[in-house]
Order: C-alpha cells, then structure tokens, then sequence
C-alpha cells in the first residue's frame, strides 16, 4: 500500500496494483437534495477546471447519475461507427481495448475528453453527507459503442468515427466472453448518461468513518491509509457511474453504449483480443 501526493492531482492511493486518485473530500452534517447536491458537484467542477487551465462546461443541463447500473435495453445490441480499416478485424473477432486514460490524448479530435475517469461523488449516511472528487477507472478497459444508429444522426457520427457501421447482437455475452479473455474480475454494459457536472450520489456509512477517523480537522494519513486498505473496490466501483458512465453533453449525439472490463491491477497500454467466437456478434450495416 503506498499514498503518494501528485501536485495539482490530489493523493493518489495505490494497494495491490490498483490505485484510486482522492483530488478533494468535504464532510457536511445532514443530508441534502439532489437539487443542492448538483449545486455543490458545480461548483466543484468549476473549481477543478481553474486548476486544471480548462475551459469551463456551462452548468445547465445537468443531472445525477444512478450509483447502480441500471438493467440493459431489452434489444442488447450495439453499434459502433468506425473506419474502413478496422472493419476487417472485428469481422476477424479481433477486439481492440483501450484503457480510459487513451481518451486524454487520443489523436481523433473528436474524441478527446479530458474528464475521462474524473467523478464527483456525494456520499451520505443519515445524519452526515460526503462530498468527494476522485479520479478511478484506472484499472479498466473500454470499448466505445452507441446504444443506436438512427438515420438522422448517421451522417454527424460517420463525420466523426469513420463511414462504416457495424452492429453487435447478442453485446452482453459479446462482452462477458471479451471478460473471460482478458481475465477480467468483473464488467459491464451500461449506456453513457451526459451531464455537463459528473456527479453520483450513493447511500453508504463511509461518511460517519470519516468522522469518527478524521474529526472536522485537516485530513489526516490514517484516514488515507483506511481508504487505500479497506475501500478501494468499493470506491472504485461506486465511483465508475460519474467516471466512466457520465459524459459532458457536448457528445450526447454518440449515444454512448460503453462496455468496461475492470482488472485485478491498472492498466496504461491497449491490449487486444482475437477468437471466432466473438465474430459471430458483428454484422455489417453499413
């Protein structure tokens, strides 16, 4: 277990090859409303972007994203947008996955999203609430599809990812055999939620073991060191819903259909995979 601070990043916990990055954490008394929770998630993300020398995301059309994954569309089906090039090897059943911090500096400009693995969290137990930003996620791979392909977006998409398109049927158990490949603990469907504030809330008693290890001083190393040691996985996993599953609007029109494949440690390079039986999901559209 180390706990290293990253100037201008927050304290980045790492515990057996898995690392969270905790960037601010506020105990609050009493609860609060999704629409104050959403005021404090902006005002953070405002904060985060001065320090960062980001532009900022306009604060309207917000909203919270479910901490829980809700169940996939009854079609399970995805679609991806892609070039020429690529076409061939998802026809091979040769699957290209990309850690999330690939969509920092990713070349396709349209693409790019800085806020890839950046969430805002707000904890609460009944009497106290937990506001935190984190950065997670970092011990997964996605792959980027759309929830649909309908005919008056195809040509904004085909501008973006390439004039091919494919569909994938049967995604969940495209997905779970990916998982059994790769060796993933654990992966999800989900459809992307766009909010301009990336922000989860979650019922949970971390809170009240906030204060009864920190008090209301300054954060202390034991409770970073509780962090690392017993919440890890939770935090992680509960965090993924405004990290990996919320995206600004501005790319509302991809329609989002994300398939995450969480590791046992993080991951910094692509990796692929290659068997029959993950082409006998990809039909042509286009």
């Amino acid at each position: 277990m180390t706990i290293e601070y990253v100037p201008y990043g927050g304290w980045k916990l790492s515990n057996e090859g898995r690392s969270f990055l905790l960037r601010l954490i506020m105990l609050a008394e009493g609860r609060y409303t999704d629409r104050q929770i959403l005021a404090v998630a902006a005002a953070l993300s405002d904060y985060l972007d001065d320090i960062a020398e980001q532009s900022n995301l306009p604060d309207n059309c917000i909203n919270l994203t479910p901490a829980k994954t809700p169940p996939l569309a009854a079609d399970d089906i995805a679609y991806k947008f892609t070039d020429e090039v690529a076409v061939k090897f998802w026809l091979e059943g040769s699957i290209r996955l990309n850690p999330l911090n690939y969509y920092h500096t990713i070349e396709n400009e349209n693409a790019v999203d800085l806020r890839e693995g950046l969430g805002l969290i707000h904890f609460e137990s009944p009497t106290h609430s937990l506001h935190m930003i984190s950065g997670s996620g970092y011990n997964s791979f996605v792959i980027c599809t759309s929830s649909d392909a309908r005919m008056s977006e195809r040509r904004l998409r085909h501008a973006k990812f390439g004039n091919r398109l494919l569909r994938i049927n049967r995604v969940t158990e495209f997905a779970q055999k990916i998982a059994a490949l790769v060796g993933a603990k654990r992966f999800v469907v989900r459809d992307v939620n766009y909010s301009n504030v990336k922000a989860v809330k979650s019922v949970s008693d971390f809170p009240d073991k906030f204060l009864e290890l920190n008090g209301t001083g300054d954060l202390k190393d034991a409770v970073l060191e509780y962090i690392a040691i017993h919440r890890m996985d939770e935090l992680i996993e509960v965090t993924e819903a405004a990290s990996v599953f919320t995206k600004p609007n501005l790319y509302g029109t991809e329609r989002e259909r994300r398939l995450l494949f969480v590791m046992d440690r993080d991951v910094t390079q692509w990796m692929s995979v290659k068997d029959k039986s993950l082409a006998e999901h990809i039909e042509v559209v286009v």
